[in-house]
């Protein structure tokens, strides 16, 4: 796989799941175990959504920039974002204790091999 293929599913991914949060925030929130949902989270999780999306539109913009140096840039950034979200949510199930479910697991481990795959692309490209 290229890596504008990979950075092409990257902003399908973002995008799409951006547009959930930010559409259907109570029911994604929901998915994830967040109970009972109020105005509070669903403001946070639209925003969150709307910077997913941004990301996205990143990555899509990115990939056709032709500039290897501002791939590697991306790749970086949205590699430490990915990982770093699934420590994070793994330290808050087992550490913190806060409930998790199938959706969150599914979730984490598309964004940990999204990661690595930035982390493996990174690695590929010439210094």
């Amino acid at each position: 796989m290229k890596n504008t293929t990979f950075l092409l599913i990257l902003a399908a991914y973002g995008i799409i799941v951006g547009l959930l949060m930010l559409v259907n925030a109570g029911g994604s929130l929901s998915d994830y175990g967040v109970t009972p949902v109020d105005q509070n989270h669903i403001a946070i999780f639209q925003y969150l959504g709307i910077a997913t999306i941004g990301l996205g539109i990143l990555s899509y913009i990115t990939r056709s920039s032709g500039s290897d140096v501002a791939i590697r840039n991306f790749l970086i950034a949205e590699g430490f974002i990915s990982i770093a979200g699934v420590i994070k949510g793994c330290y808050d199930v087992f550490i913190v204790h806060i409930p998790d479910n199938t959706y969150f697991w599914v979730d984490s481990f598309i964004r940990l091999a999204m990661g690595l795959g930035c982390v493996y692309f990174v690695m590929q490209m010439k210094k």
